[in-house]
């Protein structure tokens, strides 16, 4: 419970502070696009896993180890 906590804890600060770290480190003139694309990203993942869990029938085993092929490479 208190992992759970801590690691939606960690997202929401993240998903607040990296929109605000790339909007001030990008150039001017495309920081708007810089800041778009990574919100955009951020959807098209979760529009993704979203789609593959339907597909694999919500077999959370599967999408962990699905999930642990990346890293493991």
């Amino acid at each position: 419970m208190i992992g759970r906590f801590t690691v939606g804890l960690a997202v929401g600060i993240s998903s607040m502070i990296v929109p605000v770290y790339l909007s001030e480190v990008a150039p001017t003139k495309i920081r708007g696009v810089v800041v778009t694309f990574y919100v955009v990203a951020i959807s098209i993942g979760q529009l993704a896993s979203s789609v593959i869990a339907l597909e694999l029938g919500r077999d959370w085993r599967l999408m962990l180890g699905l999930g642990a092929g990346p890293a493991i490479i």
